[in-house]
């Protein structure tokens, strides 16, 4: 079968599907994947075939305030409309036109792509090709017991709570009315008829054969009305392509507490918001804090804190280094939050943009973390956050029953099994029937 990834510039959005496509080429499908520019090498290391965008442009958190300036003086609902409309429908329009351009080249059957590529729409019902969408955090479905997204909201309790979701879910439809315009260009270059905003939302679950929504039902709200074809498949995790290098050997023999702190792979040009403060919190004392960068101001953090306390390294292998861990510091990152609790590892969360405040909002409601609720913590309170986590007994005993639970998932036999029950002649599943 002849299958297209199509994935948002985001390494949220990318990474979960790397270890999908692996799996498709294993089972001996083609497997190409239309992403932007910066990712290209990222595709070609898993050993498919990439379609760079050809019309649309790459609009990411590193170019976004070269490319719209004004963006940094909006706040709140505004920023919240200009995100939907920049980064996510103006570009649909070309999207659209790129995949189908790109159809004739390589006539793709299937089409896997994440939950905001909201092209994939208009390719399930202009080209008549099945989608299969990977949701890499939280969902956006409304549900009566669930609270609007964006807003970092926990479930509502009782009238005031029901006042709130339906004031909340006002501000979140009235944001979506600048990217309907050009959402609705987009349906129109393919012939389609217009979408209303309350459609927007849920235009690519609702059109989607299946949603394969990345963590369990125990790390998520609870929900009376979850739509029928969302799949939950667990930690949904990269697809490694190197053999990762040891561990620095005082992780390992370190006798007291272990601390790991990321601001993960995008938010982590300002070290001041989260690693620096974490270091300065715990550096010193019998704990090892070990600060994850992600290759940004390395060497700046090994100048400043030059103490045996601290390790400071541009990337380490998570599944080795979680072992170690006794709390996970970071600003709620859905892969690495699930990964950490995989391995059984407890979460002090401190993150609001990007959609990290419904993931943290939804994981303290679970007992799994702390959330500080804020972007900035101060030294202090992420002292007296760890010190939480570190003396909170039944938080521990959560994160090990969750990560008991992950473990009795297959995410991509989950996924594989899924496509074989409605493709019953997918290559890879003959031969098990052979």
């Amino acid at each position: 079968m002849k299958i297209l990834i199509a994935t948002m510039p985001f390494a949220g959005h990318f990474n979960p599907l790397t270890g999908v496509a692996a799996r498709l080429l294993e089972s001996g499908n083609q497997v190409a994947w239309y992403t932007a520019p910066s990712f290209v090498h990222k595709v070609e290391r898993l050993g498919v075939t990439p379609f760079p965008y050809r019309r649309a442009i790459e609009v990411t958190d590193e170019n976004i305030g070269e490319l719209y300036p004004e963006r940094a003086k909006l706040r709140g609902p505004e920023r919240l409309a200009f995100d939907f409309d920049k980064v996510f429908a103006a570009p649909v329009r070309d999207h659209f036109l790129d995949l189908q351009e790109i159809r004739e080249e390589y006539p793709f059957e299937l089409l896997f792509c994440d939950s905001a590529f909201f092209a994939s729409a208009i390719v399930a019902r202009a080209l008549d090709v099945p989608v299969y969408a990977v949701n890499p955090g939280p969902s956006v479905h409304p549900a009566r017991d669930v609270p609007p997204p964006f807003f970092g909201l926990r479930p509502a309790r009782g009238p005031l709570g029901w006042v709130r979701d339906r004031i909340v879910w006002k501000l979140v439809l009235g944001s979506l009315k600048r990217g309907l315009i050009s959402f609705n260009d987009a349906f129109a270059v393919a012939g389609l008829p217009a979408v209303e905003r309350r459609e927007v939302l849920l235009i690519v679950e609702e059109t989607a054969r299946r949603v394969f929504q990345s963590g369990i039902p125990e790390t998520d709200f609870p929900r009376s009305d979850a739509p029928p074809n969302t799949v939950y498949v667990g930690a949904l995790l990269p697809q490694k392509t190197d053999v990762p290098p040891p561990l620095d050997p005082r992780i390992a023999a370190w006798k007291g507490k272990v601390v790991v702190v990321s601001q993960g792979t995008v938010d982590n040009r300002d070290l001041s918001k989260l690693i620096a403060p974490t270091i300065e919190a715990l550096a010193g004392a019998d704990t090892l804090v070990v600060a994850v960068t992600a290759g940004s101001g390395t060497a700046e953090l090994r100048r400043r804190y030059p103490l045996p306390s601290v390790i400071v390294e541009d990337f380490i292998d998570f599944h080795q280094l979680f072992q170690h861990a006794d709390v996970f510091v970071c600003n709620g990152g859905y892969g690495s939050v699930m990964l950490a609790l995989q391995y059984r590892v407890p979460l002090l969360l401190a993150g609001t943009r990007e959609g990290k405040n419904d993931i943290n909002a939804r994981l303290a409601y679970n007992g799994v973390a702390v959330d500080l609720r804020t972007e900035r913590p101060s030294p202090r309170r992420i002292a007296a956050g760890v010190a939480r986590v570190l003396a909170d007994r039944r938080l521990q005993e959560r994160a090990r029953e969750i990560g008991a639970i992950l473990d009795g998932y297959d995410s991509l036999g989950l996924i594989e099994a899924a496509l074989a029950e409605d493709f019953p002649r997918v290559p890879g599943q003959q031969k098990e029937s052979t």
